[in-house]
């Protein structure tokens, strides 16, 4: 709750709006918030851990979305 009052709060509500919310350090699960918001703000997020297994799932030839993962396993 903690991580999605940050960003709701304090990133989103700016006049100047962010392109992406990057999410850094591998113990800190961030999924629950991009299902959460990503969709409601329209602002792509990317979480470390996410980010690094699609990297690897690519780099391995497999492209195949995945459902409620966020907007970059959606997209091939």
């Amino acid at each position: 709750d903690a991580k999605i009052q940050a960003i709701t709060r304090y990133l989103m509500n700016t006049k100047d709006r962010p392109d992406a919310i990057v999410q850094c350090g591998t113990n800190m699960g961030f999924l629950n918030v991009i299902r959460a918001l990503e969709d409601k703000l329209k602002v792509p997020m990317l979480g470390i851990n996410q980010t690094l297994l699609w990297m690897a799932l690519r780099e391995s030839g497999i492209t195949t979305a995945i459902k409620g993962a966020g907007r970059l396993f959606q997209n091939h």
